[in-house]
């Protein structure tokens, strides 16, 4: 999850801060690419068993004549109950029961109109049921869902067209019914999480196959048997989800009428079709229905009793849930297992195999994980929204949304406008329109132009600006400036012989952009200097080893002062010009003897002006030219988006552009973020939602306050004081309840415009009115109340200087919430919860106090114990390493410790609040399928899902260089293996890889 930044405002490129491009990547805008998928072969049907006699038997049954009128036929049904007997056949009639036998050993084998032996059907398929073909009635449509699941779809009319709308139905399917369904092919009309509408398109020649195979009728014992099902329907249901998923399941074209186990050749249709003579065959038929029946009505009732002896001799289980979601989640629960890993080995493999196996990166992504899944979700539910026509009620910002959506997927004007927006910003900000690649050129005014740039286009050059709440001092804002943070890494300028590659590849980007600049044969020279440059800025900044330290220290000075601090060897920068560019056109005139900023990387803008005073002017020039083209030029011509893809697949593995779609709809929701959260709210969450996930917060904060009540090594002043910080935290949950207020809604947006068919115009008028905002904020009171997030996000946050707790609506969804069972809710969402909670007392979280102030709060005893633990945790994880990068990649266990105390706090204080759950209610429900799992695994197994997930090499290596979370593999080891009720829950070894007897413990 993410923790704010301890001194910023929001993100650097906040939602709904429309200054705010860089947090939009350059495949974002990219055209659509769809993928395939593959099937698999089935088996064959077998054959239903026949009724066998032996010789004796029919020797001694007697003999009946074969020219029986009807009213004999019928009496003799009606007595066959009573005094059952067979007849001889004719030759005619055995003719007709090998000619029967042959074509029922056909249809065995049918697949479609082909003949070939039958396809496995994949996840998502869409399916009917040869025997609901042929009659007058639409057929009912299936679509599986997952590896044991078929969802009901029902057909309705609709301008004269028969379609099919998704219920929330559903019913078992395993491998061995496959042979009784059609493939179908569908025409989807509405997709979203509420709904699915489709159109069915079945092939003619497969329906005429169909029917001619399976034209007859259900006998009368079939609605006997239907007012049994009845009576035991609930039976059964315990049975089917009782037992091993996938193999002992509904067959759903009976509608829970038999069970199949995968094996047992009774579960076919309740009747057989007749090709012969149907008078002389109709008593045998009928017995041998009954038979079948009452068989599989006694099977079924043994083993649901056995099973559910089984389940409920287990005390906290006391009764199978058997809700939508539960049987979801059971689903997706067993798909992501690989049972035949030893949980206390390898915890990550043993509850994600499944899953990893299951979902390959898509072509357009380079990681693919559960957030990534959601946030596809929300993609589509946001789009769905943003292609909607405009109602006349719809709101001012909501209409604007839309019509941001369609400016961005309107490509045709944005190729014929070119590049004839972006002459216009270079000529504002200083620039020249053309590339500076003479020898020499006219020296810059560059802490004005730099200023200009930060007003204009919302992008920092050589030093990172914004304003916020005084770390000191959170009732007032002030002006920030610190370290910029470079295009491409300072980990990789750093080390170019490990990173040779891709610094290879990104001097091929910078020189391709160049040839389109018309630089021609100077590209490559040009390229040369960029990086050149760029590396020796990486090495005048603080790492981020040295930015967490301790010893970093914040400076509060006046700008006069700054400037002294700066000038100390040579006057190169100027920051009275830099800020007068950055406050142009606003409200605020800055004093520079009373104004202070607080300055976060002192040692680094010292270093700066040293730097600028020994680099030729043309270098200056070029590298500001090159900052500013290449961060605006992928808003416009297709060939830069196709670059930056370029540069993105031999770098981190990208295989296909992202859709169009989505890189605007990304787009629209970090400028409008906040209306689409309106929108979204009213479809896809309610306030029941919201109190239970607050109810499970307080949960989360009283299970921290008792843990911290027990700790040995925290002296009673400390205690008292990390008490008062817990509590003074505000939760946010859901979204800001002032956006459904029309009024405020409409005013946080005033000054907005979209321009129709100018996508670069809009994207500086939104940045022109999101930087004014901000910059006046430097003569408000900070709002301690607002959100650092819209509800559209699929993440959580913690702010420190805020103290606050942030889960917006996008998150809380399965697997992450919503799961129908509370240990694996707790387990999940729970953990995350905690998680966020206890970024508060991490090792930058720690440095504030309730109220946000930056103030040393601890003593000095409880903090020389707090280290040490802390210390034990960073050797943990700085020892996993990463073989599939080769033998010099391990997690970086300072960067990522932070997260790493946040993980192992939150899985620790989730559990503890399950407890507290637990005693409130003891009223536990098994979940299908798992009956075999306690509540307690099934928590764990909440917690370790989420984090399923797969990198490209090249995105894996990224995260390890630049994140500050360890890869999520070690996410989930890292934290159980520290936990001694996970050990104790699977049952654990001392000394097994999951239960090491040495375990790093702070909260």
């Amino acid at each position: 999850m993410k923790k704010t930044k301890d001194v910023s405002d929001e993100d650097e490129y906040s939602a709904d801060d429309p200054e705010e491009v860089e947090g939009v990547s350059e495949e974002e805008w990219t055209p659509e690419a769809g993928a395939e998928s593959a099937t698999k072969k089935r088996p064959q049907r077998e054959v239903a068993k026949k009724r066998q006699h032996s010789e004796e038997e029919e020797e001694d049954e007697e003999e009946e004549d074969e020219e029986e009128d009807d009213e004999e036929d019928d009496e003799s049904d009606s007595d066959a109950e009573k005094k059952p007997k067979r007849k001889r056949r004719s030759k005619k009639e055995e003719d007709d029961k090998e000619e029967d036998e042959e074509e029922d050993s056909d249809d065995n084998s049918f697949n479609e109109s082909s003949g070939e032996t039958p396809k496995d059907y994949t996840s998502g398929a869409f399916v009917v049921a040869k025997a609901d073909i042929g009659g007058n009635k639409d057929p009912t449509l299936w679509r599986i869902d997952g590896k044991a699941l078929l969802q009901k779809f029902l057909p309705f009319k609709e301008d004269g067209k028969t379609l099919y709308k998704s219920t929330s139905t559903y019913s078992g399917w395993s491998v061995s019914n496959k042979d009784k369904y059609l493939a179908a092919q569908v025409t989807f009309k509405v997709q979203n999480r509420t709904e699915t509408i489709v159109e069915l398109h079945l092939d003619q020649q497969q329906q005429e196959v169909v029917k001619k195979r399976h034209r007859c009728h259900p006998p009368k014992y079939y609605s006997q048997y239907e007012m049994m099902h009845a009576n035991t329907k609930s039976v059964i249901a315990h049975f089917i989800l009782s037992a091993d998923f996938g193999k002992a399941v509904n067959d759903p074209e009976n509608n829970g009428r038999g069970v199949d186990d995968g094996n047992n050749k009774n579960s076919e249709l309740p009747w057989q079709c007749n090709h012969g003579d149907e008078k002389s065959s109709r008593k045998e038929t009928r017995l041998v229905i009954i038979v079948v029946l009452l068989t599989i009505t006694v099977i079924t009732l043994i083993v649901t009793l056995t099973l559910q002896m089984i389940v409920f001799y287990k005390e906290e289980y006391k009764e199978m849930c058997q809700s939508e979601e539960c049987i979801k989640t059971a689903a997706r629960v067993l798909e992501a297992m690989n049972k035949s890993v030893d949980p206390c080995d390898d915890f990550y493999r043993f509850a994600c195999d499944g899953w990893v196996a299951k979902h390959p990166i898509p072509q357009s992504q380079v990681s693919w994980d559960q957030l990534s899944l959601l946030r596809e979700y929300l993609l589509q539910d946001l789009r769905i929204l943003l292609e909607m026509p405009d109602e006349e009620d719809d709101l001012r910002p909501v209409k604007l949304a839309r019509a941001l959506y369609k400016t961005c997927m309107d490509t045709a004007s944005i190729e014929t406008l070119g590049l004839e927006p972006i002459f216009e910003v270079f000529e504002k900000i200083g620039l020249p329109a053309n590339p500076p690649l003479q020898v020499k050129v006219p020296s810059l005014d560059l802490s004005q132009i730099a200023g200009r740039t930060r007003r204009i286009l919302g992008l920092n050059l050589l030093v990172n600006f914004y304003i916020s709440e005084d770390i000191r001092d959170t009732t007032r804002n002030r002006i920030m400036t610190e370290q910029v943070s470079p295009a491409f890494s300072e980990r990789y300028l750093l080390d170019p012989q490990r990173f040779q590659s891709e610094l290879g590849e990104y001097k091929k980007y910078i020189k391709a952009m160049m040839e389109f600049a018309g630089a021609g044969n100077r590209s490559t020279s040009f390229a040369d200097e960029i990086l050149e440059f760029s590396t020796k800025i990486a090495k005048i900044m603080d790492t981020p080893e040295e930015r967490r330290s301790v010893h970093h220290f914040f400076h509060d000075v006046t700008i006069d002062e700054l400037q002294q601090l700066t000038d100390l060897r040579v006057q190169q920068w100027n920051w009275t010009r830099y800020l007068n560019g950055i406050f142009e056109n606003t409200n605020v005139t800055v004093n520079t003897e009373s104004d202070k900023v607080i300055v976060m990387d002192l040692h680094y803008l010292q270093k700066l002006p040293q730097l600028l005073a020994i680099t030729p002017p043309a270098t200056i020039a070029r590298f500001i030219w090159w900052s500013v083209y290449s961060a605006i030029t992928p808003l416009t011509l297709q060939k830069f988006r196709d670059l930056g893809f370029q540069f993105s697949q031999k770098v981190f593995g990208l295989k296909e552009k992202t859709p169009r779609w989505k890189g605007c709809t990304g787009n629209v929701n970090a400028n409008f973020g906040m209306a689409l959260s309106y929108v979204y709210a009213q479809k896809h969450f309610n306030e029941q939602e919201r109190e239970k996930a607050l109810e499970m917060l307080m949960d989360i904060r009283a299970a921290f306050d008792a843990m911290v009540k027990e700790l040995d090594w925290m002296d009673a002043d400390t205690r008292l004081r990390a008490h008062k910080k817990l509590y003074a935290m505000r939760p946010f949950v859901g979204f800001p309840e002032w956006i459904t207020n029309p009024e405020k809604l409409n005013k946080f947006y005033e000054g907005v415009e979209v321009i129709q068919g100018k996508l670069f115009e809009t994207f500086l008028k939104l940045t022109d009115v999101g930087v004014k905002k901000n910059l006046n904020n430097l003569r408000e009171k900070p709002d301690k109340n607002r959100w650092i997030s819209t509800g559209t996000t699929v993440n959580a946050f913690y702010s420190a200087i805020l103290n606050s707790v942030t889960f917006p609506a996008g998150i809380l969804h399965p697997p992450f919430y919503g799961n129908g069972i509370e240990s694996i809710n707790y387990g999940a969402m729970g953990a995350i919860m905690g998680h966020e909670l206890t970024h508060g007392f991490d090792d930058q979280g720690r440095r504030y106090d309730e109220n946000g102030n930056l103030r040393q709060w601890w003593s000095d005893e409880t903090l020389q114990h707090y280290h040490e633990k802390v210390e034990c945790i960073i050797k943990q994880y700085s020892s996993y390493h990463l073989p599939e990068l080769g033998n010099n990649f391990t997690v970086n266990g300072i960067t990522t410790q932070g997260e790493n105390i946040a993980d192992n706090g939150g899985i620790r204080e989730a559990y503890r609040a399950y407890q507290r759950l637990k005693a409130r209610n003891s009223h536990q429900q098994a979940l299908p399928g798992l009956s075999e799992y306690t509540h307690e695994q099934l928590f764990f197994l909440g917690f370790a899902q989420v984090w399923c997930g797969n990198y490209t090499n090249g995105a894996l290596k990224s995260k390890l260089i630049e994140g500050v979370h360890a890869p999520n593999h070690y996410r989930v080891i890292g934290t159980l293996s520290n936990n001694a009720e996970f050990a104790k829950a699977w049952k654990c070894s001392t000394n097994s890889r999951m239960n090491p007897e040495h375990k790093c413990i702070l909260w």
